[in-house]
């Protein structure tokens, strides 16, 4: 039986806004007590090449899917971010899908010129 502390302390842990790199020692403390496992901050990842043949074999259409999706032990859950320097292109290329998200904007004097033809209420 865990004390009110100890409860409270383990809803920190199961929230989603904290990370391995966020926990204190009495978090782990009592998640060891508790019997936890995770995969700590430096765990073996698989290399690039092979998570993305895995992550295309899925057929996932977008960045959406590929969180959705039940990844294997030693895909990371941000790929962008693991492989940055060792061959990430974008999401559309990793998944396979070619697809490539642009964004465009109007500078600011066109968005200005624009939102001045709006009527005032």
């Amino acid at each position: 039986m865990h004390t009110d502390k100890e409860l409270r302390l383990w809803e920190q842990i199961t929230q989603s806004k904290y990370r391995m790199g966020r926990l204190r020692p009495r978090h782990i403390a009592l998640a060891e007590k508790s019997g936890i496992v995770w995969r700590d901050a430096g765990a073996n990842f698989m290399p690039f090449i092979e998570a993305r043949s895995l992550a295309r074999a899925q057929h996932l259409t977008g960045e959406n899917g590929f969180r959705n999706w039940d990844r294997p032990e030693g895909m990371p859950s941000q790929p962008d971010s693991k492989y940055k320097d060792s061959g990430w292109v974008n999401w559309g290329e990793f998944l396979g899908t070619g697809n490539v998200h642009s964004k465009t904007f109007l500078s600011f004097t066109k968005a200005r010129m624009l939102v001045c033809t709006f009527p005032v209420p």
